[in-house]
């Protein structure tokens, strides 16, 4: 047995186990929620995109609030045991010996890690998405209004009678282009 596993906590409180429980739960909820935020931006659905705005918001808060109490835990244990490691879930595991107990936290861990990462990825699409929607819009309607402005001051330029609309106004002035 090394020094760093002969000094670490022998066991691990209840508490851990079940907030990591938490956590992985609070994780699978916000990845669902962006699979439904996908859907939402897919469909320009903005009263989906809005409301599930406000449910992240207030799960990321949940999922912060049990990442401090974790870290809570793990520093106490470390400090109570000599420790005086960085307050981290890898740490600590890294300086139990070997048990079951070290084993489920490994688990729980590695769970969490793979979930957020997920998270990262899937809410980087979504970031990507939305902002390409974005840009597809704010070009299509750049693309309107010039058009219409040209054709109306085509019209004028060449001489245009008043109260007459221009040739093009019941005509759509957007062009379909593929980007």
């Amino acid at each position: 047995m090394t020094t760093a596993s002969a000094s670490a906590p022998s066991t691990i409180p209840a508490s851990l186990f079940e907030v990591l429980e938490q956590q992985t739960s609070l994780s699978q909820e916000m990845l669902a929620l962006l699979e439904q935020e996908q859907g939402a931006l897919t469909a320009v659905d903005v009263q989906g995109i809005v409301a599930l705005s406000r449910r992240k918001a207030n799960l990321l808060q949940r999922i912060q609030a049990t990442d401090s109490h974790v870290q809570e835990i793990v520093n106490q244990l470390l400090l109570a045991n000599g420790q005086s490691a960085k307050a981290t879930l890898g740490n600590l595991i890294h300086q139990m010996a070997p048990s079951a107990e070290r084993d489920q936290l490994s688990e729980l861990r590695r769970r969490l890690l793979a979930l957020r990462e997920a998270i990262l990825t899937k809410n980087l699409v979504n970031k990507h998405f939305a902002e390409d929607t974005g840009n597809y819009l704010r070009d299509a309607i750049t693309l309107i209004t010039n058009s219409v402005a040209e054709n109306y001051d085509s019209y004028h330029r060449n001489g245009g009678k008043p109260g007459k609309r221009p040739p093009s106004a019941n005509r759509p002035s957007l062009i379909s282009r593929e980007v």
